[in-house]
């Protein structure tokens, strides 16, 4: 039996759940994890090395497994040199030995807990073998706010062109969005699943698309530009991000089909493939055949060093410092701001023109990571004696919330009758609650909406489907209302809240109103100049208490 190591900069990941049996031999390939190498065939490192180790083999018969696209990392040239096979999906790997082929990354879904801790069982090759979840729900997303390539940008791009076009049809997840444990949670009960890899390479693909086929959910995919000559044709759509009129249409037509449960053979099959074949330590057992039938001379251990080691001395001074900076938060802060104000005075780099001009994505990038909801959204000092205007109510969520919370009397103006039933219905009975099916606007009228243009997530019917709704004047509406002034008022009214604003401010009524919760939106003419405006107006009555630009910003009136 062939005897390989496996040094990974993972080594508390679970790796011993994808293989079948106790013993951690696949294939004829005995795996040892970390520890004495000694009596090894070969090493793999995989990604990474933490620290230097010591091999008792010759070059020829240690592989690195090179998990990261290029896209992301290219390796240092000297580091791979150490190693006799590169396996890595780079076609620009300067290595005489370099393989090209998946990587093998590991599978998230089962590993993890609710609280986001490893789980001590995971979920292994057995368990996925005959897991067949029922499933109660359509389709899902997960966002995530890595934002530091451009492809990282796009898939946050499109993922809020999801979010506008289907609305509540699709369940997004993600950090400070509607946060999970483990993907079991996002797949398992799902018959589709939107997969968006950070990059679109030839060999390269990861759990985003194995996840999906170890739960059955049916992939709408996109990445892996021969994803096909990995899995079966039918067992997944193949998605362009980069075409996002023809990608939306296409994911349209995939989930209003029984696409998913025609193709559960097909599923099956992939879900094979993943775990026995292109499982990495498939991968691994295949490459160790080779390479250990390559000769060895007679010679002392070895030392493979870490990558750090080949790198200049600004660099490790460097990779040092950010080290340094991560296990001092506050230091790491100040070392920010500082990088950011260095960086202001670039302002005539194209990149950072490019960045500035794609404000809603850098601000919503802001909002994932600095997961701000609880902290600021619902930090008032409301009491049961309180009055709310919540302007654009949705399903009623903000208002439960304020309610729960601090008792407080909601007024909800939603002009979409679907959801101002909906909120009728949940609040029925609930005198703290007066439901206005209407919109709250500049004038009073008739106005026909969209409803399948609600970026917060609106019914989805027939595309371009229009309702008639009603039209509430502001400033008539506080005339008329028997409540001298308003604690808060949320504004989430997909580009009306300009032309309400503007009303606000002209009439002074603005005034009565302490704190504002405002979601500006782009997609109207003129926006920046028309925000600009309203802000200079808005200063002379409140002042600003926190922004995430066009996602979402809070004032407080002022008391001078």
């Amino acid at each position: 039996m062939i005897k390989a190591g496996f040094v990974s900069s993972a080594p508390e990941w679970a790796w011993w759940r994808q293989f079948p049996e106790e013993d951690l031999v696949w294939d004829g390939v005995q795996f040892v994890f970390g520890g004495d190498l000694a009596g090894c065939d070969c090493c793999f490192v995989f990604d990474a090395l933490p620290q230097a180790v010591e091999v008792p083999l010759d070059r020829c018969r240690l592989v690195f497994v090179a998990s990261e696209p290029q896209n992301v990392k290219r390796y240092n040239a000297a580091f791979l040199d150490q190693f006799g096979t590169v396996l890595t999906t780079d076609r620009d790997t300067a290595h005489g030995g370099r393989r090209f082929t998946q990587v093998g990354l590991p599978w998230h879904v089962g590993a993890w807990s609710a609280d986001g801790s490893l789980l001590a069982e995971p979920l292994t090759v057995r368990d996925f073998e005959t897991f067949r979840p029922e499933k109660t729900k359509l389709v899902s997303v997960v966002s995530s706010n890595k934002a530091f390539t451009e492809e990282h940008r796009a898939r946050l791009r499109f993922v809020a062109e999801l979010k506008e076009h289907f609305g509540d049809q699709m369940d997004v997840f993600g950090r400070g969005i509607n946060d999970f444990g483990d993907k079991l949670q996002v797949l398992a009960p799902y018959w589709y699943h939107i997969a968006l890899e950070n990059c679109a390479i030839d060999d390269y693909w990861t759990e985003k698309l194995a996840d999906p086929f170890l739960t059955l959910t049916y992939p709408i995919y996109h990445g892996c530009r021969n994803i096909g000559e990995y899995f079966p044709e039918g067992s997944f759509t193949a998605i362009d991000i980069y075409d996002p009129a023809k990608a939306i249409e296409t994911i349209k037509r995939v989930i209003q089909s029984d696409e998913a449960e025609r193709a559960q053979p097909l599923l099956e099959e992939a879900r094979r493939r993943v775990l026995y074949e292109h499982n990495l330590f498939a991968l691994l057992a295949r490459v160790a055949r080779d390479v250990a039938q390559e000769p060895l001379t007679a010679g002392v251990p070895i030392s493979v060093l870490p990558e750090e080691h080949f790198q200049s001395a600004k660099m490790r001074a460097r990779r040092r410092l950010v080290q340094l900076l991560k296990r001092a938060p506050a230091l790491h802060r100040a070392a920010k701001g500082a990088r950011d104000g260095w960086k202001s005075s670039w302002v005539r780099s194209k990149d950072f023109a490019r960045k500035m001009r794609d404000i809603h994505y850098r601000s919503h990038q802001a909002w994932l990571r600095d997961e701000p909801e609880e902290r600021i959204r619902y930090a008032y000092k409301l009491n049961a004696t309180s009055h709310v205007l919540d302007v654009g109510g949705f399903r009623g969520d903000f208002a439960a919330r304020l309610i729960g919370d601090f008792g407080a009397n909601v007024t909800v103006f939603e002009p979409i009758p679907q959801f101002a039933d909906i909120i009728r219905s949940r609040f029925s009975g609930d005198p703290r609650v007066n439901v206005i099916e209407a919109a709250l606007a500049e004038r009073d009228g008739e106005a026909k909406f969209s409803i399948d243009d609600d970026a917060s997530g609106a019914f989805v019917c027939e595309p371009g489907a229009l309702v008639d709704v009603r039209l509430i004047d502001a400033a008539r509406y506080l005339d008329e209302s028997p409540t001298r002034e308003f604690d808060l008022a949320k504004l989430n009214i997909e580009g009306g809240e300009y032309a309400l604003l503007e009303r606000l401010v002209a009439t002074g009524h603005i005034k009565r109103i302490k704190d504002l919760q405002i979601q500006f939106h782009l997609n109207v003419p003129n926006a920046r100049r028309r925000y600009r405006s309203l802000a200079r107006e808005l200063r002379r009555t409140h002042r600003l208490a926190w922004r995430y630009p066009f996602v979402w910003e809070g004032w407080t009136r002022r008391s001078d």
